[in-house]
């Protein structure tokens, strides 16, 4: 029995050990699982922190520039103090440099415009239909043309005791003494203008002080703005118009809303528009370039359809009213300073018209033919002639040239006058032409925009996050994630563009000087491209001053080269070949 009782016990303590290290296989096992769950766990978790860090960092992208965008266009609260520090105010910072800036390019501006302003002492090219068209204002005889000429009765104000006998016949009829220079004062006062204003507008844009120099060197030494602005022309009161209208429009996207200060700014940059139009019906390119601006600008992802379309509406009519009234306003004027028959009574459209002119021979007493229309109805029928007559202008011109031309300055230089000098084999011109520099520069610089723009466009509509932005279409997207360069930008390449497509569809010929307002708004997309450049790469300031310095050597180059055509200094035939860069430019 004893043997069987130690048999039995021998064979019970291997189960028990058998059972304990099942147990540790299993716990073993278990141990294992949990721990290859708790590795395969961390994984997940951490895989997703990585995508919720990336995704995150894709949110506070979007957020940060959203948010950017948001106070950028709209504006929401105004606040002095923020103002000045975001947006680089010219009144409230860099008031040491800004002011002695500002003062040296108006006083090179106004040199270049007034350096020899009385040569030549005869008539010049367009003298001879702006001429005459101030004669008529003086005199009180009417006289139509295809532009508004409102503006030439400046002439009247600046020049009160000028006699208007004058007859601006013929290119170069010789002027009997000095009171064309009281007529060329005020276009070259307002030229004189261009490069300052052209400052200003960069630095609302907060574009840094060194780029906004260079691009206001470029209008500075521009030729063909600087001879436009020496001639009894209506040319530079557009340039200066279109200028100040966007540089106005940009200020009222810095203010808050429907504030008294936004609703001033827009009243104003109507008034502007409304200047600009009424000079030239060429300003439309500018003016739907600003239109394009607002409503970028409208477009807020916060809100509903109605409220932007409430947004639309009041912006609309706050820039339209003032436009249209000054407008209206002007050919009051236009119409009631020449109340006698003239030369342009076989354009008049209208014989109620006609018969509210007044005739040098008519009686005193009597009633007049016809009852005069009123200033509105009126002034449609006469914008309307105005454009059929612009359309309908038949015949070449040997300094005419085609748009397509301009932007490579390859069309043909306009001879504006010319004379032999006395004893001598020498003569003296006056040519327009642009600067071949500042023309070749811009363009570059708006392919580079466009590859840069379509580049950029591309990656944001491939690289959309999915999940983070469903209830924003790529439209509202895009606005979002595009960069302040592209955005501004994109405002002023449609205005450079409707601008010169414009005269796609003119049938007359046109010439050189109509690119030079096209050229004023490229200009400040020329500076939103450098500045960014320069911010990417040439952060310190003596370095961006040594690039300006470098860039501008060039363009003051191409402007001292002509200056015997714009001055109308003495050359000799040799001189006068070699000024011909290109063999298109010959007539």
């Amino acid at each position: 029995m004893q043997k069987t009782k130690i048999t039995e016990s021998k064979k019970q303590v291997p189960k028990t050990k058998k059972k304990k290290l099942i147990k540790t296989k299993n716990k073993t096992e278990i141990k294992t699982q949990v721990k290859e769950k708790e590795k395969q766990k961390e994984k997940v978790q951490e895989q997703e922190q990585e995508q919720g860090t990336t995704n995150k960092k894709k949110k506070k992208q979007i957020q940060t520039r959203m948010t950017y965008f948001q106070d950028l266009c709209k504006a929401a609260t105004f606040d002095l103090k923020k103002y000045r520090d975001t947006h680089n105010s010219l009144i409230y910072r860099n008031l040491k440099i800004e002011i002695p800036m500002v003062l040296l390019l108006t006083v090179l501006s106004f040199t270049t415009r007034f350096y020899r302003l009385y040569t030549p002492d005869s008539v010049i090219f367009d003298e001879v239909h702006f001429g005459g068209f101030v004669n008529g204002y003086h005199r009180g005889e009417y006289f139509f043309d295809i532009h508004k000429l409102m503006l030439s009765a400046s002439a009247k104000i600046f020049c009160p005791d000028y006699s208007a006998e004058f007859s601006f016949a013929t290119i170069g009829q010789k002027f009997p003494n000095n009171d064309y220079m009281c007529l060329r004062i005020p276009t070259a006062f307002i030229g004189s203008l261009l490069c300052p204003t052209l400052y200003m507008l960069c630095r609302v844009l907060n574009i840094s002080i060194p780029v906004s120099t260079f691009v206001s060197i470029m209008i500075l030494f521009e030729n063909s703005a600087i001879v436009e602005s020496r001639l009894i022309v209506t040319d530079p009161f557009l340039f200066f118009f279109i200028l100040v209208s966007i540089m106005f429009c940009i200020k009222v996207s810095r203010l808050r809303i429907y504030s008294k200060l936004w609703y001033f700014f827009i009243f104003v940059a109507g008034i502007t528009i409304g200047c600009a139009f009424s000079v030239k019906v060429t300003a439309i390119g500018a003016i739907i370039g600003i239109a394009f601006h607002e409503l970028i600008f409208i477009n807020d992802i916060h809100k509903d359809w109605e409220t932007t379309l409430r947004h639309i509406l009041i912006r609309g009519f706050a820039y339209l009213i003032p436009m249209l009234l000054i407008y209206f306003i002007g050919f009051y004027f236009h119409f009631n300073l020449m109340p006698y028959k003239g030369e342009g009574d076989e354009y008049s459209f209208d014989d109620q018209f006609i018969g509210s002119l007044i005739n040098k021979t008519d009686p005193l007493n009597g009633l007049p033919y016809r009852n005069p229309l009123s200033t509105v109805p009126l002034t449609t029928k006469m914008t309307l002639k105005m454009q059929q007559y612009n359309m309908g202008v038949d015949g070449g011109h040997p300094f005419s040239s085609n748009w397509t031309t301009w932007p490579l300055h390859t069309c043909t230089v306009m001879n504006y006058w010319d004379t032999k000098m006395p004893n001598s084999s020498e003569k003296r011109y006056v040519f327009c032409l642009g600067n071949p520099i500042v023309w070749w520069f811009n363009l570059a610089i708006i392919i580079f925009y466009l590859v840069y723009f379509f580049r950029g466009l591309v990656s944001i509509i491939r690289n959309k996050p999915q999940g983070i932005l469903k209830k924003y279409s790529r439209s509202q997207y895009f606005w979002a994630l595009i960069d302040s360069t592209m955005l501004w930008g994109s405002s002023f390449f449609i205005m450079y563009a409707i601008s010169l497509l414009i005269y796609a569809g003119v049938p007359r010929c046109t010439f050189l000087y109509h690119y030079t307002p096209i050229l004023l708004t490229a200009l400040p997309l020329s500076a939103l491209v450098l500045d960014a450049f320069f911010k990417s790469f040439i952060p310190k300031k003596p370095l961006k001053w040594l690039a300006v310095a470098l860039l501008s050597i060039p363009i003051i180059y191409g402007y001292a080269f002509f200056i015997p055509w714009i001055y109308s200094f003495p050359i000799t035939n040799e001189q006068f070949d070699k000024m011909f860069w290109l063999k298109s430019w010959h007539a």
